[in-house]
């Protein structure tokens, strides 16, 4: 195993979408030294939602991989845009977790960089644990990790997060930021999955085939 991994997750549309940007993926992993798990054949668990699991998901990989591992969850209407970048460069020590911070300052989980380590393990299983969290109006249950991230684990635990810059989770909600820059991952966040998977098969259409530095 290397000492990186990205993760993604999808069933339904979101697992068409994950069809047409794992090629890509997996060669932006294979040149980068990355593992590439890419699970859209699981179906969805009665009683629990997408997000939930996405969270036992990665649980499960925090607790395979060896201590230190970053492991990168990219929703699956995300796509890799610039093959340049190492994804390892998002968490630099000796933050836990790193993840974009919306203009109305709640955090999205689409992108996520998370360390394997006892501290991110206990708040993902912390996450787990909650009822239905409602916070900031945010979408789906991210509640969840914002209510913990801004009332319990920081002082608990001492995770530490660093906020993601824009550029690698760009979408409608930041992209007309003055200072955002060249885009490294390209999000959908909430939008329609036909019309994004358009959007993916139109883009990677345009990318090289394989990525260079």
């Amino acid at each position: 195993m290397n000492d990186a991994v990205l993760v993604q997750h999808g069933v339904g549309q979101c697992a068409e979408m994950i069809r047409v940007t794992a090629p890509y993926h997996r060669r932006y992993c294979a040149f980068h030294g990355v593992d590439y798990h890419a699970d859209f054949g699981q179906r969805r668990r009665i009683g629990e939602s997408l997000f939930m699991e996405k969270i036992v998901l990665l649980l499960n990989v925090l607790k395979d991989y060896d201590l230190g591992t970053i492991v990168a969850w990219l929703d699956a209407d995300t796509l890799i845009v610039n093959p340049a970048i190492n994804l390892r460069d998002g968490l630099p020590q000796p933050c836990n977790l790193a993840l974009l911070r919306q203009p109305d300052g709640v955090f999205n989980t689409g992108v996520m960089l998370i360390r394997a380590d006892p501290v991110t393990i206990r708040f993902f299983e912390a996450i787990q644990s909650l009822g239905g969290i409602s916070y900031k109006n945010t979408h789906h249950d991210e509640g969840r990790v914002n209510w913990l991230l801004d009332n319990v684990l920081p002082t608990t635990t001492g995770i530490c997060v660093k906020d993601l810059p824009d550029a690698w989770n760009l979408w409608s909600i930041n992209k007309d930021k003055q200072d955002v820059g060249a885009p490294f991952i390209r999000a959908w966040h909430g939008e329609n999955h036909l019309r994004t998977r358009n959007r993916m098969i139109q883009l990677t259409q345009t990318m090289e085939a394989a990525p260079h530095a």
